[in-house]
Order: C-alpha cells, then sequence, then structure tokens
C-alpha cells in the first residue's frame, strides 16, 4: 500500500513540474523586423477607408481651397448657362499620395464632374498611415461650382 501511495505521489510530482515546464515546441516567429512589435501587419493591397491617420493636403483645407481657385476653371458653358452645384468625386488616395481610381459619385453637370476630375488628378496629398506605414486608402471630396461666384471653389 505504501508503495502505491508512493508512486502515485511521484507521478502527482511528475505531472505538476511538467506542466510547468517551458514549452520547447517550435513556434512560427515574426520576421526580425517585426518581432518586438505588438501590432498587425499592413496589407500592401488592401484598400482601407478608415485609418490611423488619415490623408490630407498639404498645408490643410485652407492650402487645399486655394489649390483649386488657381487650378479650376469654371466650364465657360456652364457659367453662361449659371449652373451650378456639387460634384462629389471618390478616389484612392495611393502610398505616394497620388491619386487614382477617380469618378465620379454625384454632379449636377458633367461639364463641372470633367473638370473637377482634371484638377483633382493632378493633386498630391500626404497619404494615409496605418501603423506608422504609408497605405491606400478609399476618400472623396465634394467641390461646388456657383456661378454667382466662378472663382471660389470649396
Amino acid at each position: 500500500m505504501k508503495k502505491i501511495l508512493l508512486v502515485l505521489l511521484l507521478c502527482g510530482f511528475a505531472a505538476v513540474a511538467n506542466a510547468q515546464a517551458p514549452d520547447t515546441t517550435k513556434k512560427p516567429s515574426a520576421p526580425a523586423d517585426m518581432q518586438d512589435l505588438d501590432v498587425p501587419a499592413v496589407d500592401n493591397s488592401k484598400i482601407y477607408t478608415w485609418v490611423e491617420v488619415m490623408p490630407k493636403y498639404p498645408g490643410g483645407p485652407d492650402s487645399l481651397y486655394s489649390y483649386l481657385a488657381k487650378h479650376m476653371v469654371y466650364p465657360p458653358i456652364a457659367l453662361d448657362a449659371h449652373i451650378g452645384g456639387i460634384v462629389r468625386l471618390v478616389f484612392v488616395v495611393e502610398k505616394d499620395g497620388s491619386l487614382s481610381d477617380i469618378h465620379v459619385l454625384s454632379t449636377t453637370s458633367g461639364r463641372l464632374s470633367a473638370e473637377a476630375i482634371r484638377v483633382v488628378s493632378a493633386m498630391k496629398l500626404v497619404p494615409a498611415r496605418q501603423n506608422g506605414q504609408p497605405v491606400r486608402l478609399e476618400s472623396d471630396i465634394s467641390i461646388r461650382f456657383d456661378p454667382a461666384n466662378p472663382h471660389k471653389f470649396y
């Protein structure tokens, strides 16, 4: 009986000792440059819709409005016909800040939207960032054309 009790006691100690032993199984490791980071890797092909740092025009909104006023030309036919309204464009801000895949979400005139696309396609933004890395992001802009104020776009 003492031998059985001794065997059971030793098995119990062995089980407890084994449970507290360090895990020596091989686990996949992160790349060397990411081993100390607790953030997930960024998917390079993904187009985000919201990130930690959103893209912006260099200098902020006032600089954007100045850029639009300097480069936008109110289409003469639309101005003569007193056609105005809001053109809403959707686009992808690339990792380098350039814009791609620009298309019209809503408009009041094809001439106004063509001018908005022409000017917006030449813009360069400060790119979006996720986990400290530049990423692609879908964004939009609304541009108001007012025939009573043909040199102001907001």
